[in-house]
């Protein structure tokens, strides 16, 4: 795809086979490759698909910052998990340090995946409405367009929410990109796919045609 930035999996390269090294390859061109951290491992689907588990205590995933993992204006961050338990302030993505900056997606609340991309201080959340069960796959894209200036969350491939921003930029963050949990805390108990994180909003139907064209992997 297109205008990529941060971590973008090629599924092909997970597919089947041996079992991946321990790392999160990044296929964009910045190769910016995520380092397993602790006992964060690999599991294979009966589909045949290669996917991180993460025990809760303290594994996650780290990228050494780099100004492509944030972009100017529009992103999208796309993530098929599994999240075993539904705790609030529980982490999938972060690159937020003090809380203007960056962006994140997780449980903010009790089972309710977020996306939060602030303009001002910890502003800009768009919760999911509704709950997820544990123990079940989802695929969940968080987009902000900067045209529409509106920062949504989709859940299975459907809009769920989505809020409007004070602003069409986005602040760059000095902070590395954690990946399952909030800076090495805040882990999230997971397992999921490796992100796609895109420099731009992805449409309604783009994002529906996502979820379609992978939701094999997992029985759906």
């Amino acid at each position: 795809m297109s205008k990529s930035t941060g971590v973008v999996l090629d599924p092909a390269r997970y597919f089947r086979g041996v079992t991946p090294p321990l790392l999160m390859e990044d296929r964009s061109k910045y190769r910016n490759n995520g380092v397993f951290q602790n006992h964060t491992t690999w599991a294979q689907l009966p589909s045949g698909l290669w996917y991180i588990v993460q025990d809760g205590v303290d594994d996650y995933i780290s990228i050494v910052n780099h100004p492509s993992q944030v972009p100017a204006s529009d992103l999208t961050i796309e993530i098929w998990v599994y999240m075993k338990e539904t705790t609030a302030d529980r982490w999938l993505l972060n690159c937020i340090n003090t809380g203007v900056e960056g962006y994140r997606m997780g449980f903010s609340d009790v089972a309710k995946f977020c996306i939060q991309v602030p303009v001002g201080a910890w502003s800009h959340i768009c919760e999911q409405l509704g709950v997820v069960l544990a123990n079940t796959w989802y695929h969940v894209v968080g987009v902000v367009d900067s045209v529409r200036q509106m920062e949504s969350i989709y859940i299975n491939g459907a809009l769920n929410n989505e809020v409007a921003r004070a602003s069409a930029t986005i602040t760059p963050s000095p902070t590395p990109l954690y990946i399952g949990a909030w800076s090495g805390a805040n882990v999230s108990n997971a397992n999921y796919l490796p992100p796609n994180i895109y420099s731009r909003a992805l449409s309604a139907g783009q994002v529906l045609q996502r979820y379609e064209e992978s939701r094999r992997w997992f029985g759906l």
